[in-house]
Formats: structure tokens, C-alpha cells, sequence
């Protein structure tokens, strides 16, 4: 359940950019969750408050982890995840409260996503994103689908070549590069465009979803979860 006496923080990076900055302005905006911050927010506040997790710190020994988030659900905090890192916390630590929410999370739950790797993404310090999460890749892959553009073993393929390119490394120019060979000229350039869409990006929507439950007007009841 959510409270509207607690504070709440927001760890995001990217994934946010759908966001109004007047809506932000009601939380506490920080930057993406690294190893060590929740513990902090435990020895800052006496009283248990909120916290959302958005986005992360990947690929290295700064990684926000499970156990972490243990120790804020054992203090009586209020934990959420969603898009990013925190799906897939959220995914993994659900049986001891944490809440999960949107389209990635599900995903995790599902097992379809399996590890960081599937929604990480290289970003510069201005949270301009210069790479492309699987977690995308895969929802262009299904719009496709839909459309009836490709067929199934096409997507398969698409897929895999998706998969082999490291998360760091898979810019879209790579990705249409990959696919060049699978796809003519006119599927290509409307993966791209669709690569560039950011109302379809999975991480970004959750976001979303996540703020305009926390803003809406039913928060004013104690259980809008």
C-alpha cells in the first residue's frame, strides 16, 4: 500500500523522459541508483519513507543489489520498481514486498527477460541514451509482428542478431546494420524510426505509468496498489 505521508524518492536516468518536469518537481529526483544509496536513505531517515526504482547503474562493482533492497523492505520502507534495474529487482524480490510494475516487470516475472543485460542501455551525462535495450528491440520486433510486416522466423532472426551485439555496443546504427540482410529497404527505415519512438519504449511507458499512479487523483486513498 502507498502512503501520501511518505517522501519519496526516484532513482532514474533516461527512462524518465516522458515525464513532465512539473510533475517531477513533487518527488525527490535522483540520479540512477547505485550500490550504497539505500543504506544511506536507512542512516538519513528515522522514519521509513518511499522509494522508486527506475534506473541503475550497470556493468560494474556500483550495482544496486538485492540485499540492499532487503534491508529498506526489513525497515518498514515502501519499495517500487519498474522499466529498468528496478523490474528487475522488483522481479526478484517480490515475495519479501517490493512492488513491481508495468510491461518490463511483467516481462521479468515472465522469464522472457532474464538479466540486466536485456534492459541496460550506455547513456551520457546528460541521460542522452546511446544505446538500445533488448527490452525495445523486442517490442519493435512485436509491432512488426502485428502488422503482419514480418513473419515469425524473420522476428526469430532479427532477434538473435539483436542478442549478439553487446548491450554497450548496440547503437541503432548497429542494430540496422545486423539487419540489413534480413530486411529491405523500406522495413529498415521503419525499424529505425520505430527505434526512435519514444512513446513505444517499454522502460520509458513504465515510467509513466508509475508517476501517473503516484499523481492521480486516487492517491488520496492509502491503497491505490
Amino acid at each position: 500500500m502507498l502512503s501520501i505521508r511518505k517522501k519519496t524518492f526516484i532513482f532514474a536516468g533516461p527512462s524518465i523522459a516522458l515525464i513532465n518536469n512539473e510533475i517531477l518537481k513533487y518527488f525527490e529526483i535522483r540520479p540512477p541508483i547505485q550500490r550504497n544509496q539505500l543504506e544511506n536513505l536507512l542512516n538519513e531517515y528515522s522514519e521509513p519513507q518511499r522509494v522508486v526504482i527506475i534506473d541503475g547503474i550497470y556493468g560494474s562493482n556500483l550495482t544496486n543489489t538485492p540485499r540492499e533492497c532487503r534491508w529498506l523492505l526489513q525497515e518498514g520502507w515502501e519499495l517500487i520498481g519498474c522499466s529498468s534495474l528496478g523490474a528487475l529487482r522488483a522481479s526478484e524480490l517480490w515475495p519479501v514486498g517490493m512492488i513491481g510494475v508495468g510491461e518490463v516487470y511483467n516481462l521479468f516475472r515472465l522469464n522472457i527477460l532474464k538479466s540486466d543485460a536485456d534492459v541496460a542501455v550506455a547513456y551520457d551525462q546528460n541521460n542522452n541514451e546511446l544505446t538500445i535495450s533488448m527490452v525495445l528491440i523486442r517490442k519493435v520486433i512485436a509491432i512488426l509482428l502485428e502488422k503482419n510486416i514480418l513473419t515469425q522466423s524473420i522476428g526469430r532472426k532479427l532477434l538473435k542478431a539483436a542478442q549478439l551485439i553487446t548491450w554497450y555496443e548496440r547503437g541503432t546504427d548497429i542494430v540496422i546494420e545486423e539487419w540489413a540482410n534480413l530486411l529491405n529497404r523500406s522495413e529498415l527505415h521503419l525499424v529505425e524510426k520505430l527505434l526512435m519512438d519514444e512513446k513505444i519504449n517499454p522502460k520509458k511507458t513504465d515510467a509513466l505509468q508509475i508517476i501517473n499512479m503516484l499523481t492521480s487523483r486516487f492517491w488520496t486513498n492509502e491503497n491505490i496498489f
